[in-house]
């Protein structure tokens, strides 16, 4: 469906202070700190998955569906992601990854 764009960015904004409230209510306040260099929110994650889980959730809460109201695209060529020098992915804290199984577990994540 196409939405009107000022009917799009409401949507959005709505999403993220949905997102702001849970991120609150699961790990606390200080969690919902937004780092000032990129405008990023980066909650103490144990998983991956939880970004959809949460990015489900506060959608849900705004009156939206994942994947279908709203998608999700992701920079995982992002510096924050990549080792130049081991030439691999950190998507997991502590655990390395060539391209290719970045690319499998990425999937994974959006198939579940």
């Amino acid at each position: 469906e196409n939405r009107p764009l000022l009917e799009a960015v409401k949507l959005v904004s709505d999403i993220f202070q949905h997102l702001l409230v849970l991120v609150g209510e699961k790990f606390g306040v200080n969690a919902t700190a937004v780092r000032p260099e990129s405008g990023v929110l980066v909650p103490p994650l144990d998983r991956p998955e939880q970004v959809i889980e949460l990015l489900t959730e506060a959608s849900s809460r705004a009156g939206a569906e994942l994947g279908q109201d709203v998608f999700v695209a992701a920079n995982v060529g992002a510096s924050e992601l990549y080792d130049m020098e081991k030439c691999k992915y950190e998507l997991n804290a502590g655990q390395w990854k060539n391209g290719a199984d970045t690319v499998g577990q990425l999937a994974d994540f959006v198939t579940a």
